[in-house]
Formats: C-alpha cells, structure tokens, sequence
C-alpha cells in the first residue's frame, strides 16, 4: 500500500489544482513579448519530458519570443524545436519559465531581481504513477498554462532532416535495417548481443553517429531507424520523440515513468533472481538489468521493426 499521509495528501492535490485559475489571470495581465524557459541543468531525458510544458507556454503566449537556458545538447533541441514550430529565439526573457525539475506541490509567480518568475512543478501530485511528461503537463496545468497532452513531439527543421538522410544514406545506404544502439557507460546490460541477434535475425546494422554531429542532426538521423534499443532517458527519449520505435530496458528507472513515450516503444524489466548478488533494491521493485534476457529485448525490438518497416527505408529515399 502506497503511503497517503492521511488526507493531507488530498489536500495538496486540491491546493495544486486550485492554484491554476488564478495564476492564469496573473499571466494574462502580463503579456511579455519574450520568454526566458529555464531547464537549467536538466539531463536530455527530462528536457523532451518537459515539452509537455515547453507546448503548453506556447500555446498561452502564442506572439511571444522566446530564450532557452538549458545544458546542451538539451538547449540544442530545444531551440530546434521552437524554430520548426516557427518561433524566433530572443536573448532575454521578460518572464521565466521556471521547469527546472523538484518536486513542489504548489506553483508560484514570483519576483527574481525585478523578472517575474513562473515556478512551474514538475510534479505537482508526486504520488501519481504516470509517466514524466504527464507530469510536466499536470505541473503546466496546476501553473496556470495550457497544458497538450499528447506524447512529446520534438518538431525538427526540413534542412536538419534532409542533413540527416544525406549522412545515413552515405554511411549506411539504403537497404539494411538500421538499428540504435542508445545505452549508457554505466549499463551493465549486455547490448551488444541484441545487436548481435538482431544483425542475424533482420539483417540489421548498427547506426553509428559521430559525436561531433549537432544534436539535432542526431535526432533527426535516429527518425531513420527500424528501431532503437538502450537505457530509459536521455537519447532513448529523444528517439521516441521523434517517433522512432524504441524499446528500453530498466533497472533503476521506473518503466511507467521513464519508459518511451511513444505508441511504439516497449519497456523491458525483470525482477532480480538474487538480489543479494545483484544489488538490487525493494525500493525499486527488485528490478534487474542483469536478470533481463538479451532474447526478450531482441524479440522485442525485431516486432517493433517490422512494423515500421518499410517506412524506415522509405524516408531515406527522400531529398
């Protein structure tokens, strides 16, 4: 049973939600003409969850300009964003746009050396097992904005995607399955050998992207995909908001809440066979990336890639 504090925890979701209405009239009277959005230093991951509430800012200042504080490649993406969504960039803000991620159960608008701030929560109602970007729209609707929730949707520039097929089709042609490999250093998971099976059962190659490559390059190159397989958050994010398949595994990482926000993504996980050997935690539900099957991932990720097959040979053809 999940822990409730009573009916305190009731309250704080009837104070999150009541603080909407009357912080959107407070930002109706403001109309600034550009908008600092502040992610500061939010990993990749959490920066495409909170696009979620970068549309939703959008949407409540349609004419307004717009500046991104963020660690790159997170401002790289995002700047490319909200130039395909058609919005020029500023060098200040008149008003931040506070979504550095913390958990405040209520949000605010207040003075930061004469800039009003909007401290927009990342998770208003902490208790909700749901995925981070419904978070970031719930916080966005408890701050007043309006919120768009629909997956997360990283808009990318004609000119990046057509950079992008003309690096793919010179590295990689146009026939094979391309598959990405999107896992960190510290995974103990055995990638290589999905790849591996995957190499054997679809013909599959590996995608491999030059670390100097502009982050949105990269992304618009993982759109090209048959399929993207790697750790939750960070690139696996970025592949499945640009609507690549993607199948993550997890240990650590909550599948509901970091799993790929897509309508094709699957997450993978496994309860620890001995968690004493493994480290594995109750906390975290005995989840195991070393007790998880290469074969399930890679039974996973060839059903994903033959449904998006022949869409992903398709799109390299293109200019």
């Amino acid at each position: 049973m999940r822990e409730t504090r009573g009916g305190l925890r009731a309250l704080d979701d009837l104070e999150a939600f009541s603080d909407g209405a009357p912080l959107a009239r407070e930002l109706a009277s403001l109309r600034p003409r550009s908008l600092t959005i502040d992610l500061g230093s939010s990993s990749l991951g959490r920066a495409v969850a909170a696009l979620a509430a970068v549309e939703a800012v959008l949407t409540t200042f349609p004419e307004a300009s717009l500046q991104v504080v963020a660690l790159s490649p997170a401002r790289e993406l995002l700047e490319e964003h909200l130039r395909a969504r058609g919005r020029s960039l500023s060098a200040s803000g008149e008003l931040v746009i506070d979504l550095v991620p913390g958990v405040r159960h209520s949000a605010a608008l207040v003075d930061d050396g004469g800039v009003p701030r909007l401290r927009v929560p990342a998770a208003p109602y902490g208790h909700r097992l749901q995925h981070a970007f419904a978070h970031f729209a719930d916080g966005a609707a408890v701050a007043g904005l309006s919120p768009d929730w629909r997956r997360p949707e990283l808009a990318l520039e004609a000119r990046t995607r057509s950079a992008a097929r003309s690096i793919v089709r010179a590295q990689h042609g146009l026939g094979k399955p391309l598959v990405a490999a999107l896992r960190s250093n510290a995974d103990s998971f055995d990638f290589r050998g999905v790849l591996v099976m995957l190499r054997e059962r679809i013909g599959a190659e590996e995608l491999v992207l030059a670390e100097e490559l502009p982050a949105p390059i990269r992304a618009a190159a993982l759109a090209l995909v048959a399929v993207a397989v790697g750790s939750p958050g960070d690139w696996s994010a970025v592949a499945a908001a640009v609507g690549a398949p993607v199948v993550t595994v997890h240990g650590r990482a909550c599948p509901v809440r970091h799993g790929p926000a897509s309508e094709r993504g699957t997450a993978v996980y496994r309860r620890c066979r001995v968690p004493a050997l493994h480290g594995a935690q109750a906390s975290r539900e005995l989840r195991c990336v070393r007790c998880v099957p290469p074969t399930l991932v890679a039974s996973a990720a060839e059903q994903l890639s033959a449904e998006r097959w022949p869409v992903d040979r398709l799109v390299r053809f293109l200019p």
